[in-house]
């Protein structure tokens, strides 16, 4: 999985849960891994991740194949 780099200061005032949902995604490795761990569908966590993206207005993960 691929990240985009982002300063903190971008990251700032964010809701927790978009911010638990990315956490999630990287130390999972995947959208299905971070449902399980956070007992949300595959769908909410994308839903979750394309919000935190549109606020700091970068693409946070790559999507696809490596």
């Amino acid at each position: 999985m691929h990240y985009a780099d982002v300063t903190l200061g971008a990251l700032m005032h964010l809701p927790s849960d978009h911010l638990a949902t990315l956490t999630a995604i990287l130390h999972g490795g995947s959208f299905e891994a971070a449902a399980r761990h956070l007992g949300i569908t595959q769908s909410a966590v994308s839903q979750r991740l394309k919000a935190l993206e549109s606020r700091v207005g970068a693409q946070l993960v790559r999507r696809g194949a490596p």
